[in-house]
């Protein structure tokens, strides 16, 4: 054992089903902590270790900044020492919301927003120049470029709008040059001439400048571009020659002058381009050299060049301004960044055609607008046609014979026509019923699509001008999908082709290529240190990311359509990727829904956590990472009751001598072997042109009436053909509503099937008012059998009376919680006992009332098993515990909460449940990675309730990484060959044996091991089957 300041100590840990646990896990070590599903593994490291990390971590702030976060119950332990701060990496299968994306999950997209804000440069969505912010100190360096030294140059500024307040605008002008003069300026630009400012009086008076030429400033002032009549000149200067000092001090009184703008004219020189540079840019508009913009221009005369600079962002060419880049103008959830159109939500709501005309048979005057025809709404009805009939709209013709301009008019109105549709009179409804019903009904009729503003990027214009620069080029692959295309931003800067992105476009590119793309950045502006510390941060989280097998992954991949597996090694990658040391990480099975291909790379990055100086405590039934801990704690023997025990804690190399049951299997004295003959397809499911997210419009036959095992590494596309594309595509057939499934062409055999039913591992209830009994049913029969005693007849009782959510039992103090909440003002709040009903829930009559000597809460605290043989004689509650008992959840008490379930308890909670219905018809499930959170034991218990869900004449058709039931599997469908673009085609099909021998399936390699192992004489003498 370790020494105890290099320990965390643990005693007395009684968390859920915790029996005074004691261990003592090393610091800066890789702890496993393995045993059977529903042993404690999770009350320990996540329960116990990570609340109790937390919950120090919570104190240690002040009372102000404490009452901002949740507060974390004191886990029930009797001691806890040297604990580091925690990092937990738990079993997530939900995302954080709709704005969750890959970028945002892994922390990326908030390094990016500090990055474009130091290193982004601003370009005109319009005129396509660059906008930048000048100093004088800027402007003196870009004046003293090669190309200009010995030219003369002029320093002005434009007078400001209100220098002079006359009326008349003549008036004006005179008024302002004799401001000018008193200022002691001496010279201005007037036009395309230079005169002293005290001559311009009298040429306004000599020429006769009428009022309309001095405010629009006249034809000359238009040709050379200035902005207003009437330019100060500061200083005329030789470039190269002028001293530096000279020129700072020029520009910096022109900036202070025009209220933040310079104008500067350069001598033009006869050359066959516009500056005589080479390398320039050369447009109607003028002449990009670096980041200014040159126009032409005529002075005296002459030829000469224009640049104007302004200390804002404001574009050189149309004058519009921009914000300066700062992090909250790429948040889409602040005023600033956010998109003014979608609010930052990327979608509007519309009036979807076919909703407001069910029928395009029907003409508009008969009633063509389903809204329209709700009582009340007729004068809206009449008011619409009436419009029609002004524009020349046919309201007597059927709406199909409409062109789309027409019914443009008649759904969305015009502005400019004043015709305010259909559109409009729901928006005027809207403001004058306020009532839910009515904004409920008026939703119907709409349909979210794609704001056509930010084109669904969620940010703002001027969030969206900011780009970063690049020589790394992207490659457009076959069969890519993207729907934000990146734009021909290309240009030469001497050193070789830029590709140019704004943040939305740069979360466009796959982890692959954003790597790439920030390794050959490049800016204009100079590297702060706060730049280079986001960009060694991203890199980190991206070389993360890539390592973990995720290069395929888009950065604005939504967190929902992210496989399992894939959004928990995203999850693993932020973890990693955050660069803490000498921190506590609780690992919740980062192996589950990984492919074997990938698990050597998660075994990598997990010993690079620890290298690091980190404590990492893993939850796992991976026989590789066991093997390579510095440390095993195997809980149990069994689950829940018969758990909670340490039986075994020490290195791998002991665990081989040990008769743990993680042991039996780890040392393969056990193995998972089903021996019975393949079972023949009763029938096919055909899906055709499957072809969403990577899926290669792929067809694919589904057997019916056995175990079919859908493979493939992750990310091949397994998640995207089963559960987003089949499964709402058989819930339409069959029940006529569902889910909208992923793009396919074709469904045939959906006939042979009565029903299809999806059994995820979520948590069905996450209420402490929910239990097992209450979730299939059996205490509505317990209840029955209370309320039918002769004491509960006696008093009136009804089945009601023993419900903890009803007033008639529930305990009146707690409210049938069993538990009161004391509020400790800053302090945590407190938890205790129900002081009047001693956390039974009930009221103390409904106690009073007993059945073969238990009352009803005594059957709460009951386990399933023990339940089972107490109704002996009651049917209907014993063929309702039965079905937990098949699917091994004999262990679990009818009154626990199912919020303290794990994962794998809650999938076979919901077998459970299924089991326990009559389904007549034959229903196709379909699983998710069902062994995920599985001890091999367990696997055994689950594999039989599939065999007899076939036996009944159901179909399984599963999402499975685990060799052991694929080779089990009647039928085994892999897809791949890799992940992402690489992935989405059917790789092999057929019996395991077939897989197996397909050289291009990843999966047949793996594959072939396990059942090479089957076969040999010694392994099946070895093998059993676990009672």
């Amino acid at each position: 054992m370790s020494s105890p300041r290099r320990s965390i100590i643990i005693r007395g840990a009684r968390t859920h089903n915790l029996k005074s646990v004691d261990v003592e896990i090393p610091k800066g070590k890789l702890t496993v902590l393995c045993g059977p599903s529903g042993s404690g593994k999770t009350s320990l490291a996540f329960d116990t270790l990570y609340v109790e990390g937390q919950r120090r971590y919570i104190e240690s702030l002040s009372a102000r900044i404490r009452q901002h976060f949740e507060d974390l119950p004191r886990p029930d332990v009797d001691f806890i020492g040297n604990l580091s701060p925690t990092v937990a990496v738990g079993n997530q299968t939900q995302t954080r919301g709709i704005r969750g994306d890959v970028a945002q999950l892994t922390e990326i997209f908030d390094f990016l927003r500090l990055l474009y804000t130091h290193l982004g440069e601003i370009f005109c969505p319009d005129c396509g120049w660059p906008v930048r912010s000048w100093d004088s100190q800027a402007i003196a360096e870009t004046l003293q470029a090669d190309w200009l030294k010995g030219r003369r140059a002029i320093v002005a500024f434009n007078v400001a709008e209100g220098f002079s307040t006359a009326s008349d605008p003549v008036d004006r002008l005179k008024e302002t040059a004799a401001k000018l003069a008193a200022d002691g300026w001496t010279r201005v630009l007037l036009g395309n001439r230079i005169f002293a400012v005290e001559d311009v009086p009298a040429l306004i008076t000599e020429a006769g400048l009428s009022n309309r030429e001095a405010s629009l400033g006249g034809q000359a002032a238009v040709e050379n571009g200035h902005d207003q009549l009437l330019a100060v000149i500061v200083d005329r200067i030789q470039l190269g020659s002028c001293p530096e000092s000279r020129l700072r001090e020029s520009v910096e009184t022109a900036l202070a002058q025009g209220t933040g703008k310079c104008l500067v004219f350069v001598e033009k020189r006869d050359s066959a381009s516009c500056t005589g540079r080479p390398g320039e840019f050369c447009s109607e508009r003028g002449t990009l050299v670096g980041e200014v913009v040159w126009k032409s221009c005529r002075l005296d005369d002459r030829e000469w060049l224009r640049a104007e600079f302004a200390r804002q962002f404001v574009c050189p060419t149309c004058g519009q301004v921009f914000a300066r880049p700062e992090p909250n103008l790429f948040n889409s959830r602040t005023a600033i960044g956010a998109c003014p159109r979608c609010q930052g939500t990327g979608k509007v709501a519309t009036l979807d055609p076919a909703k407001v005309f069910p029928d395009f048979h029907l003409s508009l005057e008969k009633g063509a607008i389903a809204p329209l025809r709700r009582a009340g709404l007729s004068r809206f009805q009449e008011e619409l046609l009436r419009q029609a009939k002004e524009f020349g709209i046919p309201v007597d013709q059927p709406v199909c014979d409409l062109t789309p301009e027409q019914l443009g008019l008649v759904l969305y109105g015009s502005e400019e026509r004043g015709v305010a549709g259909l559109e409009g009179i729901l928006r005027k409804l809207e403001r004058q019923r306020h009532q839910f019903a009515w904004r409920a009904w008026m939703q119907q009729w709409k349909i979210e699509i794609r704001c056509p503003q930010c084109r669904g990027t969620q940010l703002s214009r001027e969030a969206l001008s900011v780009f970063l620069e690049s020589r790394w080029q992207k490659v457009e692959r076959p069969g890519e999908k993207n729907e934000l295309r990146i734009p021909a931003a290309n240009h030469e800067d001497g050193g070789g082709l830029v590709q140019r992105l704004n943040i939305r476009q740069f979360c466009s590119l796959t982890v692959d290529e954003a790597i790439e793309f920030v390794h050959h950045l490049v800016s204009r502006r100079p590297e702060t240190r706060q730049a280079v510390y986001c960009r060694e941060a991203i890199l980190q989280r991206l070389l993360s990311l890539r390592e973990l097998g995720l290069g395929h992954i888009n950065l604005d991949r939504a967190g929902n359509s992210l496989s399992s597996g894939e959004l928990r090694r995203t999850l693993l990658a932020a973890a990693l990727g955050s660069g803490l040391k000498q921190v506590v990480y609780i690992l919740d099975e980062p192996s589950a829904g990984l492919h074997p291909r990938d698990r050597s790379a998660l075994r990598r990055m997990i010993h690079h956590l620890r290298d690091r100086g980190n404590t990492v405590v893993v939850i796992e039934h991976d026989e590789a990472l066991i093997r390579e801990a510095d440390l095993v704690i195997e809980l149990g023997p069994g689950a829940g009751e018969r758990g909670g025990e340490v039986v075994f804690q020490g290195s791998p190399k002991d665990l081989a001598n040990a008769s743990t049951l993680t042991a039996e299997y780890i040392n393969h004295r056990r193995q998972i072997a089903f021996t019975r003959p393949r079972r023949q397809a009763q029938g096919w499911i055909r899906l055709a042109g499957a072809s969403g997210h990577n899926l290669k419009d792929i067809t694919v036959e589904f057997p019916l009436g056995v175990l079919c095992a859908v493979t493939g590494v992750s990310g091949a596309g397994k998640s995207t053909l089963v559960e987003k594309t089949l499964y709402p595509a058989l819930v339409q057939k069959l029940r006529g509503v569902g889910p909208q499934p992923l793009p396919f062409s074709d469904l045939l055999g959906e006939k042979q099937i009565g029903d299809v039913v999806l059994v995820d591992q979520t948590i069905p209830g996450k209420t402490w008012r929910s239990n097992p009994a209450t979730f299939i049913k059996a205490f509505d029969e317990i209840r029955k059998v209370f309320a039918q005693s002769s004491d509960a007849r006696v008093r009136g009782y009804g089945v009601s009376h023993f419900s903890f959510n009803s007033r008639e039992g529930q305990c009146p103090r707690c409210e049938g919680e069993g538990f009161l909440e004391i509020d400790m003002v800053f302090l945590p709040n407190m938890e205790i006992s129900c002081p009047e009903c001693e956390g039974t829930r009930y009221r103390q009559e409904i106690l009073a009332i007993s059945y073969r000597g238990k009352n009803i809460a005594d059957i709460l605290h009951m386990t399933v098993r023990e339940a089972y043989f107490f109704f002996r004689g009651e049917p209907q509650i014993q063929g309702k515990l039965r079905r937990l008992m098949d699917v091994g959840l004999d262990y679990v008490r009818l009154g626990q909460p199912m919020a303290s379930l794990s994962s794998g308890e809650s999938q076979r909670l919901k077998l459970a449940s299924y089991f326990s219905r009559s389904r007549k018809k034959p229903t196709l499930f379909i699983l998710n990675e069902p062994t995920r959170g599985l001890h091999p034991h367990d696997i055994h218990q689950l594999m039989e309730c599939f065999d007899t869900l076939i036996s009944l004449g159901h179909s399984l058709l599963v999402i499975e990484h685990n060799l052991a039931l694929v080779a089990s599997a009647d039928y085994v469908i892999d897809l791949g060959p890799g992940a992402g673009l690489e992935g989405g085609r059917v790789v092999a099909h057929g019996t395991p044996e077939e897989i197996a021998a397909c050289p291009d399936s990843v999966t047949g390699q793996f594959l072939l091991k396990i059942l090479e192992g089957r076969s040999s004489p010694e392994s099946r003498s070895r093998t059993q089957r676990v009672e």
